[in-house]
């Protein structure tokens, strides 16, 4: 969550935004609240889902992860492609409009740094 909140702040700077650092911690944290739906479904899924479908942590994610072979794709790939998901877009649609709103720039660009505060934490991991 730091990481993404400090993420946010720099590239919201970058991108003209006048939020302070605090403000960005705050976006980032509200941000996070689809991630509780994200695990409830989850939660849903593992319960109804065969034991023999799920073989990774992607097997009840929302994304094309999900259909991925973990033996035989790259870690980095599948992690990469297993954050791209629709609680994930929703995050960025929600940082964004934060960006936006706090940050008194436009939605595109908040939209660009929030997309790019989101993926940079995630390279580092």
């Amino acid at each position: 969550m730091m990481l993404v909140g400090v993420a946010l702040w720099a590239t919201g700077k970058a991108f003209g935004a006048v939020q302070t650092a605090k403000q960005s911690l705050f976006i980032a944290t509200i941000s996070q609240v689809p991630t509780v739906i994200g695990m409830i479904l989850g939660a849903i899924q593992a319960m109804l889902l065969p034991a023999d479908k799920l073989n990774s942590q992607y097997s009840i994610g929302l994304s094309a992860a999900r259909f991925m072979d973990p033996d035989t794709t790259n870690a980095g790939v599948l992690g990469l492609i297993g954050r791209i998901d629709l609680i994930g877009i929703w995050i960025i649609i929600l940082m964004g409009i934060g960006l936006s709103v706090i940050g008194k720039i436009d939605r595109p660009k908040a939209w660009a740094a929030a997309a790019i505060a989101w993926v940079v934490p995630a390279r580092s991991l």
